[in-house]
């Protein structure tokens, strides 16, 4: 009969203490965390919701209105890119009752994480029967869903019946708000999809240039093309660097369009290669609406 080495047990054991002890601490952590909240008396009254990105935030206010108290992993300056939720936001987290998911990165981690603690809480997917695009040249990575399906206003009705639908179940007295609360919101995005349609066909132009390529479904949505920076979420290296400056001066760019917690010194020096104009926008505006007609303004004064 074979003797194991006491030497792979104790590898063995180890590996299992080195997995297993963080997790412990976090659940312990947070449910503690969580107990003393209660206690204080610190839970806000509403349906506690949350949502990853600011621009969500709006869609379930609109719709929630005063039954829901909304919170956001992601805060303005923030990237999704890079975010990681802090222990302040993960104990908020963890006593929310529904989460609508949107489709970005880190959601499936963390969410898995604090579900250990909060096994009752909600997950919607707000994807469910929006139509996603892969990201394109500058994505991050071929195959890949693009996650920036707040910036088609059409997708925004898909995503805020599932937001509507998901409030109804988690609080049926409130089905009927929810309900009217949709339809106004769903012709106040029909009113700012036929202005941005007509500013777009109004400008002549089919390409703009950006640096992330964050506007695949905006692209999509009116008819155009995004000219990407970034080759799968990195910087270009020096020879498609050369070719990108190309192409910038022979279509005839003007303005490249920046997302507002892009900072870079490589976009400053790319813009001022090729002679361009900087134009920061910020797809994570909470005040959706009017952002969106402003970014769509910026956009279809750069189009070539």
């Amino acid at each position: 009969m074979e003797i194991a080495d006491p030497r792979e047990r104790r590898g063995a054991g180890f590996v299992f203490v080195a997995l297993f002890v963080p997790v412990l601490f976090f659940c312990l952590w947070m449910g503690m965390a969580v107990a003393a909240e209660k206690a204080s008396g610190q839970a806000e009254s509403g349906l506690r919701v949350f949502v990853t990105i600011p621009p969500q935030r709006y869609f379930v206010e609109r719709i929630g209105g005063d039954r829901v108290v909304c919170s956001v992993l992601v805060e303005p300056g923030q990237s999704p890119e890079t975010f990681e939720p802090g222990p302040q936001r993960l104990v908020e987290l963890s006593r929310a009752e529904i989460f609508f998911r949107i489709g970005i990165g880190f959601e499936a981690s963390w969410l898995e994480r604090v579900r250990a603690v909060n096994p009752g809480l909600r997950i919607v997917d707000t994807r469910q029967g929006v139509q996603l695009l892969e990201m394109g040249h500058g994505g991050h990575g071929a195959g890949q869903a693009d996650p920036h399906i707040w910036l088609d206003p059409a997708r925004v009705r898909v995503q805020a019946q599932n937001i509507e639908r998901g409030l109804a179940a988690a609080d049926p007295a409130g089905a009927a708000l929810y309900s009217a609360n949709l339809s106004g919101f769903l012709d106040d995005l029909a009113e700012v999809d036929a202005e941005i349609r007509a500013k777009i066909q109004a400008a002549g132009g089919r390409k703009f240039l950006v640096w992330h390529p964050a506007w695949g479904y905006f692209a999509e949505a009116y008819g155009l093309e995004q000219v990407a920076v970034e080759e799968e979420g990195k910087e270009p290296n020096a020879k498609s660097l050369a070719s990108l400056l190309d192409r910038t001066r022979r279509e005839g760019f003007r303005t490249i369009f920046v997302s507002e917690e892009t900072r870079s010194r490589a976009v400053e020096s790319f813009a001022k290669a090729a002679g361009l104009s900087l134009v920061r926008l910020d797809p994570l505006s909470v005040n959706y609406l009017d952002n969106l007609r402003f970014m769509a303004d910026r956009i279809a004064e750069g189009l070539r």
